[in-house]
């Protein structure tokens, strides 16, 4: 199968929107919980903005990326950056727990 496959093509489709499916209410979640009550509406304003930001920023330097490096730098950096978010959200997720279980919030 090639990447002109209607499988392929299918298959990454629904991969991509399971991930938006989960990770956004994920992300949202977390950033209500870290933000004080009086910062919770501004920090989620933010955020969405952000993530408007990273959808048209993204396809532009990626595109730019792949025309003068090729798709092995662009695959390189985005593997690198999804291992730099998930290991920052496990020490956030450690940190958020912390101060909970100081607290004696946790369940």
């Amino acid at each position: 199968m090639t990447a002109e496959s209607p499988r392929i093509v299918f298959a990454s489709a629904v991969l991509f929107g399971l991930g938006l499916g989960i990770g956004m209410p994920i992300i949202n979640s977390t950033m209500y919980r870290v933000s004080s009550p009086t910062l919770v509406s501004f920090n989620l304003n933010i955020l969405v903005a952000m993530m408007q930001i990273g959808f048209i920023l993204g396809p532009i330097i990626g595109s730019v990326v792949i025309t003068h490096s090729g798709f092995t730098p662009l695959f390189f950096s985005c593997t690198l950056a999804c291992a730099v978010s998930m290991f920052l959200s496990i020490l956030l997720m450690r940190d958020l727990k912390l101060s909970k279980s100081q607290k004696g919030d946790v369940k």
